[in-house]
C-alpha cells in the first residue's frame, strides 16, 4: 500500500523513498512520531549531541527513523527490543531514552538512570478505563529528569507534524508558499511541545492563526484534555 502512494503526498513521512530520503540526510517528509519527539527534546533543551541514547522498539513507524534521527543529531544511539538480553543494563546507560516497545506499563524505575529524558511513545486503554502508555509514570517520574506524559505528551505532536507535513506537500504541489519558514515551523513546535499540557498556559505564536484557526491566542490555559483537544480540531 505504501509503494501506491505518491512520495511527494506522503505526509505520514513512510514511504521507502522518504525513509531513504531520512538515511542520507536529504529533505523531504519525515515520519510524524520521531519527528514530534525531536521537537519536544529541542523544546525542553535536551541537546541529543553527544548523549547516550536508547530507543526501545525497532518498527519502521517509530523505532527505526527514530534512531536515525538521533544519530542525525549526533546522539551515540541504541536499539534495543523484545530479544535484547538484560535490557535494563542498556537502558540504564541512557540519558534519553525513547520508549515505542507497544506493551503497556512495560518500563520501570529499575530501567531508568537518574536524571535521563524518557519519552513515552505508547498509548494503551486499561481495563478498568483510561489509558496508560509503555512506561509506568508513577515509578519513573521522581527518578527521570523529564518524562513524557500519556496522554497529551507525543501524541498531540505527531499530529502537529502530521498537519505540518500535510500543508507543506499540498503547497509544494501548487506551487505556492506554504508559510511554514523552518522560524514559523520551530516557533508552532515550541509552542506545542512541552512534557505537560493541561494547567499550562501559552501564547500562540505569530503566524500560526491558519492552523490554528480562530483559538484565542494569548495566555491560553488548558484545564482539561476536552479543552486542549479543541486546538487540533480532533479528540486525539
Amino acid at each position: 500500500l505504501l509503494k501506491a502512494i505518491d512520495p511527494e503526498k506522503d505526509a505520514d513521512g513512510l514511504h521507502t523513498l522518504n525513509l531513504g530520503r531520512l538515511l542520507k540526510g536529504e529533505p523531504g517528509p519525515r515520519s510524524c512520531t520521531p519527528a514530534g519527539v525531536m521537537a519536544m527534546l529541542r523544546s525542553q533543551g535536551i541537546d541529543p549531541a553527544g548523549k547516550r541514547a536508547v530507543v526501545i522498539g525497532r518498527s519502521i513507524l517509530v523505532g527505526q527513523p527514530m534512531a536515525l534521527m538521533l544519530q542525525a543529531a549526533n546522539a551515540t544511539v541504541t536499539i534495543v527490543h523484545s530479544r535484547t538480553a538484560d535490557l535494563a543494563a542498556h537502558t540504564r546507560e541512557a540519558e534519553i531514552v525513547v520508549v515505542a516497545a507497544g506493551r503497556p506499563g512495560m518500563i520501570g524505575s529499575e530501567h531508568i538512570r537518574p536524571g535521563a529524558a524518557v519519552v513515552d511513545v505508547g498509548i494503551h486503554r486499561k481495563p478498568e478505563g483510561g489509558l496508560c502508555g509503555d512506561v509506568r509514570a508513577e515509578e519513573v517520574e521522581p527518578v527521570a529528569a523529564a518524562l513524557s506524559p500519556v496522554p497529551g505528551g507525543v501524541g498531540p505532536m505527531t499530529v502537529t507534524m502530521l498537519l505540518v507535513n500535510t500543508v507543506v506537500a499540498w503547497s509544494r504541489r501548487h506551487g505556492i508558499d506554504h508559510g511554514l519558514d523552518r522560524a514559523t515551523v520551530r516557533n508552532l513546535l515550541q509552542a506545542l511541545a512541552f512534557y505537560d499540557f493541561v494547567g499550562t498556559s501559552f501564547s500562540i505564536p505569530d503566524g500560526l492563526e491558519h492552523i490554528l484557526g480562530d483559538f484565542p491566542r494569548d495566555g491560553v490555559v488548558f484545564n482539561t484534555r476536552d479543552q486542549l483537544s479543541q486546538v487540533f480540531r480532533a479528540d486525539w
